[in-house]
């Protein structure tokens, strides 16, 4: 799910999570919430809860101990998260979170409740953030013998009020990158036929320009040289929540056959503002050699019958009134053989799209284990003055098993906003 983090000399492997994923099945701990947002006023301090607990797998569990402390997060271009000293950058709440505990043991199927409290500083209005992370005393081992530390982290997103700053972006890269042709080398000994060829991706970097973190969403449509659009694509990334100043990596795979030609790849970007979207334009031409790669590229969008997991329901549909707001559920399991790695993210599209401050969904990020199941919740609010009739969207989910290739799938939501009676 992430790569593997060092922090200090005597950390083999971490496995870290913020706003990812509910447990790990080989350890067994989980931390909820694993992602609050925290407002207070400047010089006030404020209290919030996080919860720790031991699932119960089997007879022979035992108690698990675990220390706790508050570092400083950072997120990577690519979405990667890395974890920090407190009060080493530059928004960091670190210093203003206090635990109730540092340290703790967690009888199998008990949960632990540790208190916190944050005291903000007179003058610091704007946006912050921290991380409390949760690491367990004894190291486990991968099937492989490799010693691993696990350690979860619950994000803390922190407003300071007395002051808005609006959301602010730009596409600070858009590319269409092609995969390189394999070089076989001769050799004495046999070897695996190489795996089928990766689709050409169209790549955007979204900037966060402005200081207030939003949730991103896009999408590409490729138009022929009659300006018919040949091709369509939802955008997705690891970590749709850019910080200010942070920027973004999004990717649409070129998954499906393209003429000899020319093109323009139109890119559309909602970055929560409500009265702006980034947009772009890139020609693209596609050569002979180029329209061949294409036409072997595999197939990445499928439908969920079409993945080694189950989805229920395979479509959602919810009627409300403005105002009102609805908790939908997706229930995943895993019917194959090995791990998958999951990301979940919404797509606001359609002649009607859904605004995507209306939805939230959780987590955007998961582990399925073998023959393992996950509930996604989706919750949607159409506020008041919500236009009547029907708004859609569509939960894209990827699914990565091992070094196998990603499958998108995806879910398709209709929301009816209906009058009162």
């Amino acid at each position: 799910m992430h790569k593997s983090l060092q922090h200090g000399a005597s950390l083999l492997a971490a496995c870290l999570v913020m706003g990812v994923m509910g447990s790990f099945a080989s350890a067994g701990i989980s931390v909820s919430p694993l992602k609050q947002e925290v407002a207070v006023r400047p010089g006030e301090t404020v209290k919030f809860k996080i919860t720790v607990s031991n699932s119960r797998r089997a007879e022979s569990d035992t108690a698990r101990a675990a220390r706790l402390e508050v570092m400083d997060v950072t997120v990577s271009e690519d979405g990667a998260l890395s974890f920090h000293g407190p009060g080493s950058q530059r928004n960091s709440a670190s210093n203003w979170v206090s635990l109730g505990a540092k340290a703790l043991t967690v009888e199998p199927g008990q949960s632990r409740i540790v208190e916190c409290s944050l005291a903000a500083p007179y003058s610091a209005p704007g946006e912050y953030y921290s991380a409390i992370l949760v690491t367990l005393e004894d190291k486990g081992k991968t099937d492989k013998g490799v010693s691993v530390t696990y350690r979860i982290a619950s994000g803390v997103f922190v407003t300071v009020t007395g002051r808005s700053f609006p959301r602010e972006a730009k596409i600070a890269r858009c590319e269409v990158t092609w995969p390189q042709p394999t070089v076989q080398t001769p050799s004495a000994h046999p070897v695996s036929p190489p795996a089928g060829p990766e689709p050409a991706k169209v790549s955007i970097v979204l900037q966060n320009t402005g200081q207030a973190r939003f949730d991103a969403t896009g999408r590409i449509s490729i138009a022929d040289s009659h300006s018919r659009t040949v091709f369509t694509a939802p955008l997705t990334t690891h970590r749709p929540c850019v910080f200010g100043g942070d920027s973004r990596l999004f990717e649409a795979p070129l998954d499906r056959p393209l003429g000899v030609g020319q093109y323009v790849v139109s890119v559309d970007m909602d970055y929560q503002s409500g009265w702006a979207k980034a947009h772009h334009r890139l020609p693209l031409e596609i050569t002979p050699e180029k329209a061949a790669l294409l036409s072997t590229a595999k197939k990445t969008t499928q439908q969920a019958g079409d993945l080694p997991v189950q989805v229920m329901p395979e479509k959602l549909v919810v009627t409300m009134t403005a105002g009102a707001f609805r908790s939908l559920k997706l229930a995943l399991k895993n019917n194959s053989e090995d791990a998958l790695r999951c990301t979940a993210t919404p797509v606001f599209e359609g002649d009607r799209p859904v605004d995507g401050s209306w939805v939230t969904l959780a987590p955007e990020e998961f582990e399925l284990s073998k023959s393992g199941q996950k509930t996604l919740e989706l919750v949607i609010r159409a506020p008041f003055g919500a236009a009547l009739g029907r708004h859609t969207c569509t939960v894209l989910i990827k699914a990565d098993q091992g070094g196998a290739d990603s499958v998108h799938f995806r879910v398709p939501v209709a929301l009816d906003v209906k009058a009162e009676k």
